[in-house]
C-alpha cells in the first residue's frame, strides 16, 4: 500500500509513543508493552517471531522505517483495504468517522470478546496517535496490523 504522508506522520507519533526510552528503536520489551496495550499478552516466543519479521536490518530492534513497513505491508490489495474499511464501519456505530471507547466496548461484546471499558481505553490509548481518545481509520489499521501479527 502506498503510504500517505499523513499516515507516515501518524505512524511516527505512534512509534514515539511506544519507544518508551526515547532511543528511536523499539526493543522486545517495548514490543511486549505495545501488545499488552492492545490487549494481547504475547508470549516470549510470539514476541521473538514478531521481532524477527519486523527487524529488517537484524539489529535486534525495530526502527521507525521498519515500524512503518510493518504497519503498511500486507494491506496492499484493494480488497483487503475494503475489508478493513468495512470492519472499521462495523465498529463506528454512529458513523462519525471515529471509534469511541463505548463503540469498541459494545462491538467487542457483541463479538463475544470479554473486555472492560478500561481494557477498551487501554487498546485505544495504544494506537491513539492524535490523542483524541478515539480511533480514526489510520489508527484502526495500526491496531488491526498488530492483531494480525499476533495471530
Amino acid at each position: 500500500m502506498k503510504r500517505s504522508s499523513t499516515q507516515a506522520k501518524e505512524l511516527e507519533v505512534v512509534f514515539k509513543k511506544f519507544d518508551a526510552n526515547g532511543d528511536r528503536k523499539i526493543s522486545m520489551s517495548e514490543l511486549g508493552s505495545i501488545m499488552r496495550s492492545l490487549g494481547h499478552n504475547a508470549s516470549e516466543e510470539e514476541l521473538g517471531k514478531m521481532m524477527r519479521e519486523a527487524d529488517l536490518d537484524g539489529d535486534g530492534f525495530i526502527d521507525l522505517n521498519e515500524f512503518i513497513e510493518m504497519n503498511t505491508k500486507g494491506v496492499e490489495s484493494t480488497d483487503e483495504m475494503e475489508d478493513l474499511r468495512n470492519a472499521f464501519m462495523v465498529f463506528d456505530v454512529d458513523k462519525n468517522g471515529v471509534i469511541s471507547v463505548e463503540e469498541l466496548h459494545r462491538v467487542l461484546g457483541k463479538l463475544g470478546e470479554r473486555s472492560s471499558i478500561d481494557d477498551c481505553k487501554r487498546m485505544i490509548r495504544g494506537v491513539d496517535s492524535d490523542g483524541d481518545g478515539q480511533i480514526n481509520f489510520d489508527e484502526f489499521l495500526v491496531m488491526m496490523k498488530h492483531s494480525a501479527l499476533k495471530a
